[in-house]
């Protein structure tokens, strides 16, 4: 009996014992996988975490590039208006300078050419008062009456007939000569030849506007002649006018050499 009860009891002890000791097998296993996860999982975990975060890093700063990138296309796009509106203004004033070139260069041309223009009217001009350049272009003579040095009608009808002539011509000179016959005294003769040439010089001044400043006036005294006849002696008591111009003008006598 003895022997019977420990053979049932070393049979039933049996499976407890093989329970006990899968229980404790998988107990050990649990344990040892716990270890395994917790020394190969967990690192990967780790790992992926910090993945995940650097990604959300490298997202967050992709987000900032996109917006300067953005952002320097805006100002790149604002430089190049600003770049195409200097370009515009650029040619504008080149345009401007070259039209106020060609305008400066046309105002220098005419200037030049009215410089030209006058330095060679101030030239002519020299010529035409240059006294060896003035040629006698008429000759003529107003008579007076025996010891008289008032103007006679005749006389003033002639004069009136010259002055119009004088007016039309730009340079000029009047050289008046008064003389007398061989009657009377020599310095009765120059003082009487003097007064018929002022009363011809008052009268060209006076009634015809003619400037003194282009008259030359000499009283002669008695005109020197051979004849001695009555006619000569009237011939003589007269006041000869020459005028002189710059050579090249044109003008006719009065009424002949009226000597």
């Amino acid at each position: 009996m003895k022997r019977e009860a420990a053979t049932t009891a070393s049979w039933i002890s049996k499976p407890l014992i093989i329970s006990a000791i899968a229980l404790t097998s998988l107990a050990g296993m649990g344990c040892a996988t716990k270890k395994y996860v917790r020394n190969q999982i967990d690192p990967v975990t780790g790992r992926v975490v910090e993945v995940e975060k650097s990604s959300k890093d490298h997202q967050a700063r992709l987000g900032q590039l996109d917006t300067e990138v953005s952002q320097a296309d805006e100002k790149a796009q604002e430089a190049d208006k600003k770049a195409v509106a200097a370009g515009q203004e650029a040619s504008k004033a080149q345009q401007q300078v070259a039209s106020a070139k060609t305008e400066l260069s046309g105002q220098i041309s005419g200037v030049r050419d009215e410089a030209n223009t006058k330095f060679a009217e101030v030239q002519k001009q020299e010529r035409m008062l240059d006294p060896a350049n003035y040629k006698q272009v008429l000759e003529d003579s107003v008579l007076f009456g025996f010891g008289k040095s008032v103007l006679t009608k005749e006389a003033k009808e002639k004069l009136d007939q010259m002055a119009p002539n004088l007016a039309k011509m730009p340079f000029y000179v009047v050289e008046i000569e008064g003389y007398t016959d061989k009657t009377g005294d020599v310095n009765y003769n120059i003082g009487l030849s003097q007064k018929r040439a002022d009363a011809v010089v008052r009268y060209l001044t006076v009634e015809h506007q003619i400037p003194l400043r282009r008259i030359h006036v000499l009283g002669a005294g008695v005109l020197k002649t051979d004849a001695h006849d009555r006619e000569s002696r009237k011939q003589a008591r007269k006041v000869n006018l020459r005028v002189f111009a710059p050579e090249g003008t044109q003008m006719s006598s009065l009424s002949g050499t009226g000597k």
